[in-house]
């Protein structure tokens, strides 16, 4: 009555990988339930724009698997990691812009470089007033999205003190190309690639079970790729970014060419002409802690913010003739626990210098 349906090689794969994702799908939904606490998703899925900038959902608490682990990422009332801002509120307050590095990526926000400023500040404190450093730093942020957060929100908190944090990879060919001798890709709307990675993100956001083989793939080649290299081949970790960087400051002579110049100099202006200290700080990418191939990079910028009496701190030096500097780093960018605290403990004696000494003694550290 009934015709047999006969199945191929390549329908029994096909049928193995359904049945196997629906199995490994209930599986991981129910080991999440049981053992997280908490709401599990991808941080991106969480985005909120406006066209000029971004932040993430305010009021969120995240639980985002990475290589890094499951990690919390708790979003304030303005959508930035930290306490709830109040504008209002009686405190002397220091504000953070920047990147990734800043936001504490992969690290909990208690062991975070401005969590652990703000701790020290307080506990040193002798008077009622409270410092508070305000955290407006999210992972991907260049310094246009620092000039916009500055504007919406940092100037209103009338903070004593504003840290920009940069990195090398903020800097990018202006599009003027004007005395550049590199190629810049031609912009296109969105590429087949793009879409594509689009839609994997949507499956990857709505799939629990994906959402933990990818985080099992990127915690094993993390291991396998990132420790053997950092342990035989120290010189050459993550060192792709700094050699673009090199390559964009050697052929671009002119800061008008590179985008990030301008907007950090707008930063500086705009403190400055609200009597608000304004201090630029370069992060080092990992490969710099070991190779001094790349330090022209610091240099340009040095120079930049010294043309433009911009005050600028960089950590790369002691960084380097640190007794951990093989600890600093969890990868080619990111700091550990271990480096978030060698960087606050680095940062708070600039940080009292301008809440407490005499401005006209405070100097550029180089």
């Amino acid at each position: 009555m009934f015709k047999k349906v006969k199945i191929g090689k390549v329908g029994k794969i096909l049928l193995c990988i359904v049945l196997i994702f629906i199995l490994g799908e209930f599986v991981t939904r129910v080991l999440n339930n049981f053992f997280v606490k908490g709401k599990i998703g991808l941080l991106y899925s969480y985005v909120v724009s406006d066209g000029d900038s971004w932040n993430f959902q305010p009021g969120i608490t995240l639980i985002h698997p990475g290589r890094f682990g499951d990690r919390s990422y708790a979003f304030n009332n303005y959508g930035y990691r930290g306490q709830n801002i109040d504008l209002n509120n009686n405190t002397r307050k220091i504000l953070l812009l920047g990147d990734s590095v800043t936001f504490g990526l992969g690290v909990r926000y208690d062991f975070t470089y401005p969590s652990l400023v703000e701790k020290a500040l307080n506990e040193a404190n002798e008077i009622d007033i409270k410092y508070e450093v305000i955290n407006l730093a999210l992972p991907s942020y260049s310094p246009h999205d620092e000039l916009v957060s500055l504007k919406r929100i940092g100037l209103k908190l009338q903070p004593e003190l504003i840290l920009l944090q940069i990195n090398m990879n903020d800097f990018q060919m202006n599009k003027s190309k004007q005395n550049c001798n590199i190629d810049q890709p031609s912009l296109v709307k969105v590429s087949l690639p793009q879409r594509f990675f689009i839609l994997k993100e949507m499956v990857f956001s709505s799939s629990a079970f994906l959402q933990r083989v990818r985080q099992a793939c990127q915690i094993l080649t993390h291991r396998i790729f990132y420790d053997v290299r950092k342990k035989y081949f120290v010189n050459t970790l993550n060192d792709n970014e700094p050699k673009e960087r090199k390559e964009l400051f050697i052929s671009c002579q002119e800061d008008r060419n590179i985008d990030g110049f301008d907007d950090i100099e707008e930063m500086y202006k705009l403190s400055k002409d609200l009597n608000m200290d304004f201090v630029v700080i370069l992060t080092p990418n990992e490969v710099q802690l070991f190779n001094e191939d790349y330090d022209l990079i610091n240099k340009r910028v040095h120079e930049f913010c010294e043309s433009k009496n911009i005050p600028f701190f960089d950590p790369l030096s002691d960084m380097r003739s640190s007794n951990i500097k093989e600890k600093i780093f969890c990868d080619g960018l990111h700091l550990s626990e271990m480096g978030h605290k060698y960087l606050a403990d680095w940062l708070l004696p600039i940080v009292k210098s301008y809440l407490n000494a005499d401005k006209n003694t405070l100097s550029n550290s180089w």
